[in-house]
C-alpha cells in the first residue's frame, strides 16, 4: 500500500535514506525553491517517475497540508520489531522514549523529531491503539522519521520489564508525583516513558516503571503538552551525562 507524504526537507530526506520507497514525486511548475530542482535531478538519479502537476492537485493528495509544492508517493512504512530492540541491549547509555498510547499525529512527529536530534536509540509504541506514522508525522519530524528507529511492540508492559532485566532504567512521567525529574540519577541506560493525551500512562505501565518523575512548573497550571515533556526529559538525560552532574 502507498501513501503521500510532502514538504522539501521531507521528500528530500527520504531520497537520500530510502530512495527505492519513493514510487513517484509529483511537482508544480515554475519551482519555487530552488531545492525542488534538487529533489527533481534526485529522481531522475534514481529513475523515480516525476508527474508535474498543479497545486491544485498536490493540495488534493495532502488533504491540504503545508506541502510546499511537492508531494511524493511513498511505500508504507516498515516499522522495527522487538527483535531489533533487543539486538541494541548489549550497548552502554542507551536512550529510549516510549510512548504509552499517544495519538495525535502531530505530538508523534514532534516527539520524532526531538528524539533524533537528541540521539535518541530508539523510540517504542504499541502496535494497537496507538498513533502509526502518516504523511502528518512524517512532515512534523521534518523527516526525522527515516532516521531513528521506531519500533512497534505487542505487549508494552511486558517490553519494559524485559528492558528491566537488561539493566535499562525505566521511567514514567506523572504530574502528581513527590519525585522531581532534576534529582534522579539518569547517568545510565534509560526508558523514558510518556502516557498519552487523555489519560496520561496506563495503569499496567505505571507498575512497570521503576520511577515515576515529574517536571515543576511555575505557575499552578502544571500540564505540560506530551511532545514538551518528552524533550525536556530527553534533554535532562543527555545533560547528565554531558556534565557529569552525577
Amino acid at each position: 500500500m502507498n501513501k503521500f507524504t510532502y514538504g522539501i526537507h521531507t521528500v528530500t530526506e527520504i531520497l537520500h535514506r530510502y530512495p527505492l520507497m519513493v514510487k513517484s514525486v509529483y511537482l508544480v511548475k515554475p519551482f519555487s525553491n530552488n531545492r525542488l530542482l534538487t529533489i527533481l535531478n534526485k529522481c531522475i538519479q534514481y529513475k523515480i517517475r516525476v508527474n508535474f502537476t498543479t497545486k491544485k492537485l498536490i493540495n488534493r493528495l495532502t488533504n491540504n497540508g503545508v506541502h510546499q509544492n511537492i508531494a511524493a508517493e511513498v511505500s508504507e512504512v516498515q516499522y522495527n520489531t522487538e527483535n531489533d530492540l533487543e539486538k541494541l541491549f548489549y550497548k552502554k547509555n542507551l536512550i529510549f522514549l516510549v510512548l504509552d498510547m499517544i495519538q495525535d499525529t502531530r505530538n508523534f512527529g514532534s516527539c520524532i523529531r526531538t528524539a533524533c536530534s537528541a540521539g535518541v536509540d530508539a523510540i517504542i509504541i504499541p502496535k494497537y491503539r496507538s498513533v502509526k506514522i502518516n504523511s502528518v508525522s512524517r512532515k512534523v519530524s521534518c523527516g526525522a522519521s527515516e532516521i531513528i528507529p521506531i519500533i512497534r511492540v505487542t505487549n508494552l508492559a511486558r517490553t519494559l520489564m524485559k528492558m528491566r532485566k537488561n539493566n535499562i532504567f525505566v521511567i514514567g512521567t506523572n504530574e502528581y508525583s513527590k519525585e522531581i525529574l532534576y534529582k534522579i540519577n539518569l547517568n545510565c541506560s534509560v526508558a523514558l516513558v510518556i502516557g498519552g493525551e487523555k489519560a496520561g500512562i496506563r495503569k499496567m505501565i505505571r507498575k512497570c516503571c521503576e520511577q515515576l518523575v515529574r517536571i515543576p512548573t511555575i505557575s499552578s497550571f502544571s500540564s505540560l503538552n506530551l511532545s514538551v515533556t518528552a524533550g525536556i526529559g530527553i534533554f535532562e538525560i543527555i545533560r547528565q551525562r554531558k556534565f557529569n552532574n552525577y
